[in-house]
Formats: structure tokens, C-alpha cells, sequence
């Protein structure tokens, strides 16, 4: 069944979405309390002001999601986003749904006034910066480092 993509994510999908978010966060072993995110996820979706979530959909099924928060950037001269959870579900992976996920996130992003998309690439998954490399995405020599607080 061919994937296509929903842009907004409405928040009575949440239910939905969240078999989807954790098979990423135990893909890369990730802390997961369904609770938290779901809590999370609603709350993201009530303040439009932090940003979008687009999800893949295949059938009725939810398949991939890209959750993109803003932030300000005065190096990058305004707004900017930041692909923090990118995710296809193995069973959907390698007919374009990633793809196709990912130019309909960087088709819609300029309509809210966002120029800049950034993201991280974890170097155990090179797929991932091959698929990045394709549309147009170039390593800026940077690390993320964190720390809670």
C-alpha cells in the first residue's frame, strides 16, 4: 500500500502515534514511559508555537513520524527547526516513505516562516545520512553535546 504523508498531527492521533515513537526510542535505546510522552506529545501539539509533527501513513496505519521543534537562531538569522525525532518503522523503510516524509516536512516548514532545518545523524546509522545526503542536507563540522539541568 503506498505511504503519503498527513501534515498536521491532531492531537485525538496520539494514541495512535505512540507504538511509532516507542519502537524509535527502543530502536535507539532510549528511556521510554508512555505516560511522559503522551503527556508530551499533547502538549506539543496544543502550543503550535514549538512546532510541527508530520506523520507517514500507510493505509490507516501510522508508519513514520518527524517531530520538529523551533527555536531561535541568530547565527541562522530567525527561526530555525530542528528534526529531532525522524522515524520510519522498519516494515515501511526502502519505498520512499522516509523521502517523501522529509520533503513534505521541508515543503512545509517555509510556510511558517522557517528557512533553516537542522538535525542530528547518529553515526551508527549511515543509512540515515546517505538518505540526508540525497536531499540536499551537508555536515556543518559540529557535535551535539547535553546535559540535563
Amino acid at each position: 500500500m503506498e505511504t503519503h504523508v498527513n501534515r498536521l498531527v491532531r492531537e485525538e492521533e496520539v494514541d495512535r502515534l505512540l507504538p511509532v515513537v516507542e519502537e524509535f526510542y527502543a530502536h535507539f535505546g532510549f528511556a521510554w514511559d508512555t505516560t511522559t510522552k503522551r503527556r508530551l506529545l499533547v502538549e506539543f501539539l496544543q502550543r503550535p508555537e514549538l512546532g510541527r509533527l508530520w506523520v507517514a501513513v500507510s493505509g490507516e496505519r501510522i508508519v513514520g513520524y518527524a517531530l520538529v521543534p523551533y527555536y531561535f537562531g541568530l547565527e541562522f538569522d530567525g527561526v530555525v527547526g530542528l528534526l529531532d525525532e525522524f522515524f520510519i518503522s522498519p516494515a515501511a523503510r526502502g519505498q520512499g516513505a522516509g523521502a517523501r516524509l522529509l520533503k513534505e516536512v521541508m515543503s512545509g516548514l517555509p510556510q511558517e516562516g522557517i528557512t533553516k532545518l537542522r538535525l542530528e545523524v547518529d553515526g551508527k546509522h549511515p543509512e540515515a545520512a546517505r538518505l540526508y545526503e540525497r536531499l540536499g542536507f551537508v555536515w556543518d563540522g559540529r557535535e551535539t553535546w547535553s546535559k540535563a539541568i
